[in-house]
């Protein structure tokens, strides 16, 4: 997966919405939950990051 693979680049401010919105339409894949907020958190923004596993 592209969107991890540049997480681990540290990218996160680039791939967090995107990453947010494939958990939205794939729910069912697991792997993925916590990569949004494991992005923002790396962004800088470790509110959203809580907010976004507790969303999950």
């Amino acid at each position: 997966m592209r969107t991890a693979v540049e997480l681990e680049l540290n990218r996160p401010t680039e791939v967090a919405i995107e990453l947010r919105t494939l958990v939205d339409e794939h729910p069912e894949r697991v792997q993925i939950a916590g990569l949004p907020a494991t992005a923002q958190y790396r962004a800088g923004q470790p509110a959203r990051a809580h907010y976004a596993c507790s969303a999950a």
